[in-house]
C-alpha cells in the first residue's frame, strides 16, 4: 500500500534530502530548518544520511527520538485494554519488524 504524501511533506522531504546530502549545512536559519526536519522525519533522515562516513550525532539523535516514540506508543497502547483486532495489528507489526531486522 503506497502512502499518499501531502504537498507540504513532499517539499519537506525534498529539503531534508538536500540538507542530508551536504557535507555541512551553512547558516543559522538553514541549520534550524534542518534540525526541525530531522526531528519531524527521523526515519527519512536516517535513510537519506545512511551513506555518510560514520554515524554522526544527528543520526544518533534521530535514532534515539525514533526509539523513544516507539516506546511511548507501546506504553500508550498497553495502558488500556486492547481488543483482538489490535492484537492482530500488533502481531503484524512485530512480524514486519522481525522480517526487516533479519534482512541482509
Amino acid at each position: 500500500m503506497k502512502e499518499i504524501i501531502d504537498p507540504t511533506k513532499e517539499i519537506d522531504l525534498k529539503n531534508l534530502k538536500g540538507f542530508s546530502s551536504q557535507e555541512r549545512v551553512h547558516g543559522f536559519v538553514s541549520n534550524l530548518w534542518f534540525a526541525g526536519l530531522r526531528s519531524r522525519y527521523p526515519i527519512e533522515y536516517l535513510y537519506y544520511s545512511q551513506h555518510k562516513n560514520g554515524f554522526n550525532i544527528h543520526q544518533t539523535q534521530a535514532l534515539v527520538k525514533l526509539k523513544n516514540n516507539l516506546s511511548l506508543s507501546i506504553d500508550k497502547i498497553f495502558a488500556r485494554l486492547i481488543n483482538q483486532e489490535e492484537v492482530d495489528k500488533l502481531n503484524h507489526i512485530l512480524k514486519t519488524l522481525s522480517e526487516l531486522s533479519n534482512k541482509k
